[in-house]
């Protein structure tokens, strides 16, 4: 009620003369004072002021959407005064006019589900399932399907990987879900690792043709030795941000 007073630019005087409501029940009413008013009061307001009854005791209606619409199917829909001047041009068009203003509604709507598209991205993440022996057990991992935020990592990422390890922490905390890249890595690079058929994360370090894998957390450095069977999987952008989950895949051997 309040908003309709500032919106009609009524006085508490004013709204008393033309609903008859006297002005110390208003008083009242506005500051909350009579938390039940009567239904004759409630009819002569909303009279006065263009609205339901409805609209003046319904506190999830919005204050703009002073209009209720009744459909069948639906039920009763509070709209706003535009929103009725809007309903009433559309039934004033011919038949094709609403099938033009439909098929413009539909080339919107396209539009910006193809703009959400472009901010999200699928990818599917491998979750480890076990530990081995000092690393992570890849014979066979879960494998899911993410929709993720696109950002500066994601965007360039082939699949992710979900961190089991502290390996890679402050940076990145347990439970992260890396974004990786395939393909080499330059040194000092962070990488996700197959040593012995285990998987590792940590920053590829090379020297000659000596190879470390360092967790950032210190606690964990690695020699690869020259007879081991060793494969860089690749290179670790960042973590993926607003993960949903779609699903699951599968489980597959690496």
């Amino acid at each position: 009620m309040v908003y309709l007073k500032r919106k009609h630019h009524l006085t508490t005087a004013e709204l008393s003369a033309i609903s008859g409501v006297p002005v110390g029940t208003l008083n009242k009413l506005l500051c909350g004072a009579i938390r039940n008013p009567a239904t004759r009061t409630l009819t002569n307001l909303a009279n006065a002021l263009g609205v339901t009854v409805r609209y003046l005791i319904d506190d999830t209606i919005d204050t703009v959407c002073e209009q209720v619409v009744v459909s069948r199917g639906v039920g009763t829909v509070a709209v706003s005064a535009d929103e009725v001047q809007l309903l009433r041009r559309i039934r004033a068009l011919s038949e094709s006019g609403k099938r033009s203003l439909e098929l413009l509604l539909d080339g919107y709507d396209f539009c910006r589900g193809t703009q959400r598209s472009e901010e999200k991205r699928q990818l599917f993440c491998y979750i480890p399932v076990a530990n081995g022996h000092s690393g992570i057990y890849v014979d066979a991992v879960c494998v899911d399907l993410y929709e993720i935020e696109r950002n500066a990592a994601t965007a360039q990422a082939d699949f992710l990987i979900k961190l089991v390890s502290q390996d890679l922490e402050p940076l990145y905390p347990k439970g992260t879900l890396l974004a990786v890249k395939e393909g080499e890595l330059t040194n000092g690079q962070l990488g996700v690792f197959l040593l012995q058929r285990e998987g590792y994360v940590g920053r590829y370090q090379r020297k000659g043709r000596s190879v470390r894998i360092v967790s950032l957390n210190g606690k964990r450095k690695i020699t690869v030795g020259e007879d081991d069977e060793f494969r860089v999987v690749g290179r670790v952008l960042g973590a993926a941000r607003n993960c949903t989950w779609i699903g699951h895949s599968s489980s597959i051997v690496l």
